[in-house]
């Protein structure tokens, strides 16, 4: 993903797995195309990053998958010249960039029941309307440097999805980008139909993978997988200072394999057991942790 940011947005054909080249070239069948936002007057390139999930971080502790997700898309942002804006319901301080960007801003929820998560909802829209009309939330010190978002970038979550047409409807001409991790009706069936039309607000889908991307083409057709990419989740091998050498290892030295992240009955971490055994067997020497 953060590749695939840094190379300029260029959404491409539907379907394919990254996003590339620049935005003076948005690509054809099946692509969005932000020529219209992205050639800004100004020098400074914006983009607005929303996570409408309260306890974003707070309920798991600070530990997960998602956490590290928001954060690694979000520097990539920055690192590719966006000046970023995260909109969450509570502070995240890894969030935050040291310098200012991303700049984190919050839009709490004092308390946390199902009703209050409802009405929740629409003081998040308003303040993304406040972003995007150049009048900051009440907890952000700043303006925007220049000009509007390029984009909107949201994770998608089951308790916003009945706010995505508002949400596009604040939006306007700036796209709105929805990143989908999983849907609601992988385990309720009986949503799929109202989901869908849901979903359907965006502009454009980022599914995390192939399986997602067929879960989305088997409920909805070619109406929601036709604008949906997949961008993998992956691992910066840039974060590990030994990983060159440990990729030029020989066969037979010791192999350890980890996991880490949040455990969920739904998350089929049988597929990652069997994947500790396949290696077991393919690689007696190896160790799993």
């Amino acid at each position: 993903m953060g590749e695939a940011l840094e190379s300029g947005m260029n959404f491409g054909h539907a379907g394919s797995s990254g996003i590339e080249g620049n935005t003076e070239n948005a690509g054809s069948t099946g692509s969005t195309s932000l020529e219209g936002n992205t050639r800004n007057a100004g020098n400074t390139r914006n983009a607005l990053y929303l996570i409408p999930y309260p306890r974003f971080s707070s309920q798991h502790r600070g530990v997960g998958g998602h956490i590290v997700h928001a954060y690694s898309i979000t520097r990539a942002l920055a690192k590719a010249g966006f000046a970023t804006r995260i909109l969450t319901e509570e502070e995240i301080p890894l969030l935050q960039g040291e310098d200012g960007n991303p700049e984190l801003v919050s839009v709490p929820l004092a308390k946390n029941d199902p009703v209050r998560r409802v009405l929740w909802g629409r003081r998040f829209l308003r303040a993304v309307r406040n972003e995007l009309s150049g009048h900051p939330f009440e907890t952000s010190q700043n303006h925007w440097p220049t000009n509007r978002p390029e984009f909107v970038y949201i994770r998608y979550s089951v308790g916003f999805m009945n706010w995505l047409p508002a949400l596009k409807r604040i939006c306007g001409e700036i796209p709105l980008v929805l990143e989908v991790n999983s849907f609601g009706s992988q385990r309720r069936s009986w949503l799929a139909g109202i989901e869908g039309r849901f979903l359907r607000s965006a502009d454009l889908l980022i599914a995390i993978s192939d399986v997602v991307r067929q879960g989305i083409h088997d409920r909805w057709g070619d109406a929601l997988s036709g604008k949906t990419h997949v961008v993998t989740n992956g691992v910066d091998p840039g974060r590990f200072p030994v990983w060159k050498e440990a990729s030029e290892r020989s066969r037979g030295d010791v192999i350890r394999i980890g996991y880490t992240g949040l455990m969920e009955t739904w998350y089929d971490l049988d597929l990652v057991a069997e994947g500790f055994l396949d290696a077991s067997r393919r690689w007696s020497d190896s160790d799993q942790i």
